[in-house]
């Protein structure tokens, strides 16, 4: 038995002109923030689910709240909480023309997401249908007319496949639709605005890379605004986790493009990524006052515990160690978000695996010089920065690997990098991984060397094999690989985690191991790499497996150990360089 716990959504309380009702929402579980509006008399209260369910238990029937004349609450409180009655899925439910049918736990994210303004998919496992059940509802808004149309952000390559995939696989077949991809020359279609003589309205969908928004005047900024401009759009944000950082550039352009949408939904796959702090700014995409934060730092001030940063940095600068007041942000989010955890594809609990690799003696002197020179900069704090501690543990990755980079200058005069490679045994340890797997395997490794090397290796044993990294730009090529590897045609998928990671489905049909030749200082590349096999539609025999090569002891156990504790690695290193020599 499948059960999902949904609720009904948050709604904000306006205008509030009856004292007594005044002092009893103050006495709510959450108190309100309140200010007073120059030259009015009315205090304007911002609010949560938690205050509507409070007056509503304290005034039971003695306010009709679904009546249109009573001006306590503006219609759309009334609405909410008509809806708390709502049982489950009823006649428009069973009604309602899917393209395919849906699972158990879809119908109920369907019956009440269908009613929302801010809906977040988020994190619902990889795999459990996170584009259906935003299309269903997208479906069902357009059917009900209030949308017009739907604007698509994504990163680069997954949005092109909710056009050319997603749309034709799961829009309701009701639903007529014109769709569009983004580009920086794309001109708003004329056909778009919206025209009463129109013989038939469809849901017009424009979809946009979310690289694209890096600036504030930036093309893809004007046309989403433009676009956005000639109707009523439901605008969806895909990996939303891509717009954690509240101080980046597109996070705050994508915030103020989103205050144009009528209806919002943020979706993503990947766990927070390192604590409550990762919220904010996805919340604040879908509505400031869902939380009811005017500023990071007061959000940082209510709901996170912190001490002075690391050694070096700025002035005043704060480090989160610790979370509070989590049930009560909890509270305020779950009205609009829907969780669903991977329990419910029925996939078990994946088996993960360490095989030892030893270093060579070139590399072992090599690791041990480099990572001693970088533990006493750290103790005498030549390096205090993470910017540059992630420099040096990229280098020390690199050894690990058989690399060696060298500072050189060039003809021009300037410094820069050079490799050299050393003896190492990962690469035997990786050939001797898939000899002992029968079947197929994704290969996953962070530098460009390092695919170089293990696809010349598969050549030379005559492996079939794809390669699937930043070098194979042609989104046509990269499509013909994943489909090479989704119908069996070759045995092993040789991608980064950075590029293949995220949007690339169907390769879990017949694989089931994933081996990671080196990791990313990127936990959700991490996360986003495993979703590619743990998730609907596992039909390899026997469970999930991934299985890293490590050096004990190095940092290949301190990436690992930094996604167990969704930990920064950078900061761990600089509040304890032991680490570096093996402090684990």
């Amino acid at each position: 038995m499948i059960t999902v716990d949904v609720t009904p959504s948050w709604m904000t309380i306006r205008g509030m002109v009856d004292p007594a009702l005044t002092d009893l929402i103050h006495g709510a579980p959450e108190p309100p923030y309140a200010h007073v509006s120059l030259g009015k008399k009315v205090d304007y209260l911002r609010s949560t689910t938690a205050n509507l369910l409070y007056l509503d238990e304290e005034l039971g029937r003695s306010v009709d709240w679904r009546d249109p004349d009573n001006r306590l609450f503006e219609a759309k409180a009334y609405r909410f909480l008509s809806n708390l009655r709502l049982e489950g899925p009823g006649d428009y439910e069973r009604d309602f023309p899917f393209k395919l049918p849906c699972d158990p736990w879809q119908i109920p994210v369907f019956t009440h997401g269908r009613k929302l303004r801010e809906i977040a998919l988020a994190p619902c496992a990889l795999g459990t249908g996170k584009s259906k059940m935003a299309l269903d509802i997208a479906a069902a808004k357009f059917l009900e007319n209030e949308i017009d149309g739907v604007l698509i952000v994504a990163p680069n390559g997954v949005h092109r496949q909710w056009i050319n995939e997603a749309i034709p696989t799961h829009m309701s077949p009701a639903v007529p639709v014109r769709c569009h991809i983004w580009k920086p020359t794309t001109k708003i279609p004329k056909d778009w605005p919206l025209n009463p003589r129109e013989s038939l309205r469809r849901l017009r969908v424009m979809a946009f890379n979310v690289e694209a928004f890096s600036t504030d005047s930036g093309r893809a900024m004007k046309a989403a605004r433009a676009i956005m401009q000639t109707g009523r759009f439901m605008l969806i944000m895909d990996e939303s986790s891509r717009i954690k950082n509240g101080t980046a550039q597109r996070t705050r352009v994508l915030c103020m493009v989103a205050t144009l949408a009528k209806v919002r939904m943020i979706l993503t796959g990947t766990p927070v990524t390192k604590g409550l702090e990762n919220f904010y700014s996805q919340f604040r995409f879908l509505n400031p006052d869902i939380i009811g934060m005017s500023s990071w730092s007061a959000f940082r001030n209510r709901y996170c515990v912190t001490v002075p940063a690391y050694r070096g940095a700025a002035l005043g600068a704060l480090k989160i160690v610790g979370y509070k007041n989590q049930e009560e942000l909890f509270r305020k989010m779950a009205p609009v978000t829907f969780m669903i955890g991977p329990e419910v594809l029925g996939l078990g609990e994946p088996i993960r695996e360490r095989r030892e690799v030893t270093l060579t003696t070139e590399q072992e002197e090599a690791y041990h010089a480099m990572s001693h020179r970088l533990y006493e900069d750290l103790m005498s704090k030549r390096i205090s920065t993470p910017q540059n501690t992630l420099v040096e543990l990229l280098r020390l990755q690199q050894i690990l690997c058989g690399w060696v980079y060298e500072t050189a200058v060039d003809e021009e005069g300037l410094e820069r990098a050079v490799g050299r490679r050393i003896p190492s045994n990962r690469l035997l340890a990786l050939r001797q991984t898939l000899e002992d797997n029968d079947g197929q395997a994704l290969v996953w490794a962070r530098f460009t060397p390092d695919i170089d090397d293990i696809c010349a290796m598969m050549e030379h044993r005559q492996w079939k094999h794809v390669r699937f990294d930043g070098t194979v730009k042609n989104t046509a090529e990269r499509e013909r690989r994943k489909l090479m590897f989704h119908h069996g045609e070759v045995d092993y998928f040789n991608g980064n985690p950075a590029a293949g990671g995220t949007g690339v489905d169907g390769l879990q049909e017949r694989c089931s191991l994933g081996v990671y030749y080196s990791n990313s200082f990127n936990r959700e590349h991490r996360w986003q790499s495993e979703g590619r096999i743990y998730r609907r539609g596992q039909k390899a025999v026997g469970r999930v497996r991934y299985l890293d090569l490590i050096v004990p002891r190095t940092v290949d156990e301190l990436f690992l150990k930094a996604y167990e504790t969704t930990e920064d690695i950078a900061k761990m290193v600089l509040s304890n360089p032991t680490l570096i020599r093996g402090g684990l």
